[in-house]
């Protein structure tokens, strides 16, 4: 497939996320982590550097894990984030493909989805399709954890200063991600009324870094 925008971010993506936010977006990737306990394949979307793909191989080893990522560079540096920790690679399958227009295979069922900081790069209608292609292939009970910057109908809990801290942040980082990776959104789409539409509940939901971003897991539904 054509090179992605995001090749030219992939060396310094990771610098500039500590940079800018320490460790908050990890802490809010990671924080579930626990609910993959007895969890046999894991669909990462969207993985970047492979912060989490590498937290969850550490935690568990035999967990079967697929990446769909459209950034080859992107993917070369999340499998050196597994060597840099000695972790063998045997149980990711890499696909480099653009979410908008992978079909997966017929055969494939996972019971486990990461989409974090991932949603926010597309537009409503974008989001919707991406929740619909990907849930057909999740079994009753599978569980869709994500992570994304917090939409300003979500900001209740905080107040004046940090709400108007948080928008600027949040246009900030639109404008240079339209601007270096080509992102098709412009603002925050809360992903969790069309998930909670197509079958899912959502079991927990945490907030980080003074309510700046949010992390959540959700349950598939059964079909009966």
């Amino acid at each position: 497939m054509p090179d992605s925008p995001f090749d030219k971010l992939a060396r310094q993506y990771t610098q500039l996320e500590r940079f800018a936010f320490g460790e908050g977006l990890q802490h809010a990737r990671t924080a579930y982590l626990d609910y993959l306990i007895g969890r046999r394949h894991l669909l990462c979307l969207g993985e970047g550097t492979g912060r989490y793909l590498t937290a969850a191989s550490e935690r568990f080893p035999n967990l079967r894990i697929t990446v769909v990522e459209s950034s080859a560079q992107m993917i070369e540096h999340a499998k050196a984030a597994l060597i840099s920790k000695s972790l063998a690679a045997e149980h990711v399958r890499w696909l480099q493909a653009d979410i908008l227009t992978w079909e997966p295979e017929e055969t494939i069922t996972v019971d486990a989805v990461a989409t974090h900081f991932f949603l926010d790069c597309f537009l409503p209608h974008e989001v919707d399709a991406i929740i619909n292609r990907v849930s057909t292939i999740m079994n009753p009970g599978a569980l869709w954890f994500l992570s994304d910057f917090a939409s300003n109908n979500r900001l209740d809990a905080a107040g004046l200063p940090l709400r108007l801290l948080h928008q600027a942040t949040v246009k900030t980082l639109y404008l240079f991600f339209q601007s270096f990776a080509r992102i098709s959104g412009e603002s925050i789409y809360d992903p969790l009324p069309p998930l909670q539409a197509s079958g899912f509940t959502l079991l927990d939901k945490k907030s980080f870094m003074q309510h700046l971003v949010w992390s959540g897991v959700l349950e598939k539904e059964s079909d009966s």
